[in-house]
């Protein structure tokens, strides 16, 4: 399992991608989309940590 370290970690590469996409086609594609879910996961999942 992740730790909460390595999940803040692969959220800030995520977000980052997504800006870097979004700078570039200034659009979110489908994957941005799936990415999107994967950011809110990980919140969910760090709130409940809490």
């Amino acid at each position: 399992m992740f730790t909460e370290t390595d999940l803040m970690l692969i959220r800030e590469g995520l977000l980052q991608k997504l800006n870097e996409d979004f700078k570039r086609f200034r659009s979110h594609s489908e994957e941005n989309l799936k990415i999107l879910k994967i950011v809110g996961k990980i919140n969910l999942y760090m709130q409940v940590q809490v």
